[in-house]
């Protein structure tokens, strides 16, 4: 079979979550595609219900691996792939049918090397659409001068906001070939942006889709996104690194990268200042792991990306070791959102959640 396109699905421990992924996946309607499981060392069901369902399905392989990570299986997937094109598909997420069908087609019929589409938000009890209003293309210049700050600030800028993830985007697989060296595969969070970033510096042309949500993402509140990691400021400090070397490399200013790592350490700050069992202890060991991320270099990045003053003011907090009152401010901040009286309120219909304060 003449394969165009290889989707990559990692897999580790979804038993609960795996089959509504593999059977939308058996829907797609694309021709020549093929799908890659990769088994990252899973130690519960997830690989026996997918032999199950893929059984009579000749687009389907699976993969096995020791566990090493989402970095690792992407790396895997990509070198087992035959396909000219590569998709990413997380394992607790699903797509709609025609998802890589309309992908491939945009990207064969404008010679993209990334073409990326919107996604539907899945909470537990309602979902969000965030797609765009207009399609956008980017070519050669306008990627290094617009759409890496786009891509690096997309958590609080309000324009065409490309997604720092890959799984609702199709590239072209020697764009990825080329970059994964850069793959870290001991960075553990911002895994995406990783891989992305360095990508995206090597790019002709992107397109950006308009009005175009395929892909089902699943809002997992106990996902290491949503909760406290004992080794995230070791994971920024690898991922710094990582960052340092593709901006070099690739000769472009790295400003609103390492804004990006700012906004990391900041919302990791907020995150264990908002712990109940918080104390001088914790409070010891962040300000330890903070001087081990260079966290005062990559905050006052993102102040200046951002323009916050509140952020400038963690800064200049941080330098001077004042977590707790870091914490007071957080409890406060947090406070002050709920209030129904604050001043100058903004419309709710009016503001995009990704847009709004952090």
């Amino acid at each position: 079979m003449t394969v165009d396109i290889s989707v990559i699905v990692p897999v580790y421990n979804v038993e609960q979550y795996i089959k509504k992924c593999i059977l939308s996946l058996m829907e797609q309607d694309c021709n020549n595609i093929e799908f890659i499981i990769v088994n990252d060392g899973s130690k519960d069901n997830s690989i026996a219900i997918c032999k199950q369902l893929i059984s009579n399905d000749m687009r389907f392989k699976i993969v096995n691996k020791e566990n090493g990570g989402l970095m690792s299986a992407w790396k895997k997937g990509v070198k087992e792939a035959k396909g000219r094109y590569i998709g990413f598909v997380d394992s607790d997420d699903w797509v709609d049918p025609d998802m890589f069908s309309r992908l491939l087609s945009k990207i064969v019929s404008i010679d993209a090397d990334i073409v990326c589409s919107g996604y539907i938000a899945e909470k537990e009890d309602y979902s969000v659409k965030m797609g765009r209003d207009k399609e956008y293309i980017f070519c050669t210049e306008q990627i290094k001068k617009q759409f890496i700050r786009e891509y690096c600030c997309s958590y609080f800028l309000n324009s065409c906001r490309p997604t720092i993830c890959r799984w609702d985007k199709v590239y072209k697989k020697e764009l990825i070939l080329s970059n994964m060296q850069y793959f870290n595969e001991k960075v553990s969070m911002g895994e995406d942006f990783n891989a992305n970033i360095a990508m995206l510096l090597d790019c002709n042309k992107i397109v950006l889709m308009k009005d175009f949500c395929p892909y089902h993402y699943r809002n997992n509140p106990t996902s290491i996104v949503n909760s406290i990691n004992p080794r995230a400021f070791c994971n920024i400090v690898e991922l710094s690194r990582t960052c340092n070397i593709i901006a070099k490399d690739k000769h472009i200013d790295s400003f609103y990268i390492d804004s990006f790592i700012g906004n990391m350490i900041f919302e990791e700050v907020k995150k264990i200042c908002k712990m109940e069992n918080f104390d001088k202890k914790i409070r010891s060991e962040m300000v330890i792991n903070l001087k081990m991320c260079n966290a005062d270099y990559y905050l006052q990045k993102y102040s200046v990306a951002r323009k916050k003053l509140r952020i400038q003011v963690y800064v200049w907090l941080l330098r001077k070791k004042q977590i707790g009152i870091i914490r007071c401010l957080t409890h406060l901040y947090k406070h002050y959102k709920q209030c129904p009286w604050r001043p100058n309120q903004v419309s709710l219909k009016s503001v995009d959640s990704r847009s709004a304060p952090k």
